[in-house]
């Protein structure tokens, strides 16, 4: 049995052939809701005029990154973003350049990416390290995953506890996850010391959000 693990950062995923975890609770959305009806029968410009803005506003909310964002915002949304500021997110770009061209650089910006996060943190440099190879290598061992997330975790906490709590609460749902998986291993008879399992980043929301 081969274990796919994808990190969306903003929810962690499990995808896996047996399907033991579903990846998403999220239930289609119904076209029919959204949809905003025009009558044939109007013949009021005003009223066709308000209906479009209407629309409009519609399309703005279902779409919103379609609104300009000030730059002031842009920048805020490192909190979004689980701590990823526009700066970080530039490196990030240079990190995955430099993977397939300089691989000592691309680990120095690694390490330059966990001081712009987390500053002097004392476990910034064991993310880092734990962040390159997973990056890099696009698997891992299971306990390696686990660890990532368990310093995520605990970075998010101690740079901001209260503003963090959704992001928290997430990857603690992922680190539970994990340990299913972690029983579900051992109980095969399978060592979660060797397991490795094929792991990858989306960063597609944020850095289109730049």
């Amino acid at each position: 049995m081969r274990f796919v693990i994808v990190s969306l950062i903003c929810l962690p995923l499990f995808i896996m052939g047996c399907a033991f975890f579903n990846p998403s609770n999220e239930s289609s959305p119904n076209p029919q809701q959204n949809h905003t009806h025009r009558s044939d029968t109007h013949n009021s410009t005003d009223d066709d005029s308000r209906m479009e803005a209407d629309l409009q506003t519609t399309e703005a909310r279902e779409n919103p990154q379609q609104i300009p964002q000030p730059v002031e915002d842009r920048n805020a949304k490192a909190v979004e973003n689980h701590g990823w500021s526009n700066e970080a997110l530039q490196h990030l770009t240079a990190f995955q350049s430099l993977l397939s061209t300089d691989i000592e650089a691309a680990h120095a910006t690694s390490a330059e990416i966990a001081k712009i996060r987390f500053g002097s943190h004392p476990l910034a440099d064991e993310w880092s390290e734990l962040f390159f190879r997973l990056y890099r290598d696009k698997k891992g061992l299971i306990l390696d995953v686990k660890r990532y997330w368990e310093l995520e975790f605990q970075l998010l906490s101690d740079l901001d506890a209260e503003t963090y709590t959704k992001e928290k609460q997430e990857y603690q749902l992922g680190m539970k996850q994990i340990d299913l998986l972690i029983k579900m291993i051992e109980s095969q008879g399978g060592d979660p010391k060797t397991t490795e399992v094929d792991f990858d980043f989306n960063f597609s929301s944020y850095l289109k959000g730049e």
